[in-house]
C-alpha cells in the first residue's frame, strides 16, 4: 500500500472518530437535557400534588344543602324553634366534645345540652380513647335532615370539623349530630321530657303550646326541649 493510501486511511479514521465523538457528545447532552426536563416535570408534578393535598387539607368538608327545606318541615311542628340558637349549641357542644376526648375526662360538662344517656356513654368510653385531636375546630354546622318517629323528633346536623391526628397532617371531616325532642314521660328519656312549669305534668303532644292538664302556657325554648343524643363521624 502506498504512503498516500495510508495517509488517506488514517485521515478517514480520524474523521470517523471525530464524527463518532461528536455524536456521543450530542447524545450525552441530549440525554442530560432530557433528564433535567424530566426532573423538572416530576418536581413540578409532585409540587402540584403536594399543593393540592395541602389545599384540600385546609378546605372545610362539603355539607348538605338541604337546610332550607328542613327548616320548613321543622317549623310545621315547632314554629318557635330557633335554628340559630340550636346551631350555636351544636357547634359549642361539638367543640367541647373534642376537648373532652383529648383530656379523657369532663363528660359531665355536656349535661346542659346532651341527654343523660349520651353523657354517661361518653364518660364510660373515655378510657378507651387512644388518640388526640390536635387543634380541633368546627367550621360550620347545617341541618341536613329532620325525622319524626312516634313521640320523638330528631334534627340531624352535619358539621365540618378539622383536626390533626398524631403524626399526620391537618385533615377535614364531617360529623353528624343528632338533636332530639323527647315527649313521652315513660320513655327511656323520661328525664328529658318537657314539664309544665305550672302543674308539673309532662307535655305529651308534639309542639303543644298549652298544658293539657291545667291550661297553662307551655314554654318550649330550644334550650329546654332539645338534647343531643349522638355524635358520630361520617367521613
Amino acid at each position: 500500500m502506498s504512503e498516500d493510501n495510508i495517509i488517506r486511511l488514517i485521515t478517514l479514521a480520524v474523521v470517523v472518530a471525530v464524527i463518532i465523538g461528536v455524536i456521543l457528545l450530542i447524545k450525552s447532552a441530549v440525554d442530560s437535557a432530557k433528564r433535567k426536563v424530566r426532573n423538572m416535570l416530576n418536581s413540578s408534578l409532585l409540587g402540584q400534588i403536594k399543593a393540592a393535598t395541602e389545599e384540600t387539607a385546609k378546605t372545610p368538608a362539603t355539607l348538605s344543602g338541604s337546610e332550607g327545606l328542613m327548616k320548613i318541615r321543622i317549623a310545621k311542628d315547632f314554629p318557635e324553634f330557633d335554628a340559630e340558637i340550636a346551631r350555636k349549641i351544636v357547634t359549642s357542644t361539638l367543640t367541647q366534645y373534642f376537648t373532652i376526648l383529648n383530656a379523657r375526662s369532663g363528660a359531665e360538662a355536656l349535661s346542659a345540652h346532651c341527654t343523660e344517656s349520651f353523657v354517661t356513654e361518653l364518660a364510660n368510653s373515655l378510657d378507651s380513647v387512644t388518640t388526640t385531636y390536635g387543634g380541633a375546630k368546627v367550621h360550620r354546622a347545617v341541618i341536613s335532615d329532620y325525622r319524626k318517629n312516634g313521640e320523638q323528633s330528631t334534627i340531624i346536623w352535619q358539621a365540618a370539623v378539622e383536626y390533626t391526628l398524631p403524626g399526620k397532617m391537618l385533615s377535614q371531616h364531617v360529623y353528624e349530630v343528632r338533636y332530639s325532642y323527647y315527649l313521652a314521660a315513660n320513655s327511656d328519656q323520661a328525664s328529658e321530657s318537657l314539664i309544665c312549669d305550672n302543674c308539673g305534668a309532662p307535655v305529651t303532644t308534639l309542639g303543644a303550646k298549652v298544658c293539657e292538664y291545667c291550661g297553662a302556657e307551655v314554654i318550649a325554648s330550644v334550650e329546654r326541649t332539645w338534647k343531643i343524643n349522638a355524635i358520630t363521624k361520617t367521613r
